[in-house]
């Protein structure tokens, strides 16, 4: 299946995740988490090349890219937030 990116919606933003959460029933009211952004760019398809043709693919090549930066921390979650659509975790305890 392909996937389509118009250049108006090729942007995501990177957040590194809070390494803990509340473990409290968290009731109607919610509880605040910070959410540090360490990184944004656009995606698709620039320096990964034409030839992605699933998100599976690109989502592939996107992980291994920000894995080269210097914000990247092994131990650590990340979530990654697209303008079209897809969004996805990577990081410490999750599969890759």
């Amino acid at each position: 299946m392909t996937f389509t990116v118009t250049e108006e919606q090729n942007f995501c933003r990177v957040f590194l995740l809070p390494l803990e959460y509340s473990s409290d029933f968290l009731g109607a009211g919610g509880r605040r988490t910070n959410f540090q952004e360490v990184d944004w760019f656009n995606p698709v398809p620039s320096g990964f090349g034409p030839d992605f043709k699933t998100w599976d693919e690109c989502k592939a090549g996107l992980v291994e890219f920000m894995k080269m930066k210097n914000y990247y921390k092994p131990e650590r979650t990340y979530l990654v937030l697209t303008y079209f659509g897809e969004s996805f975790m990577f990081g410490a305890g999750l599969q890759r």
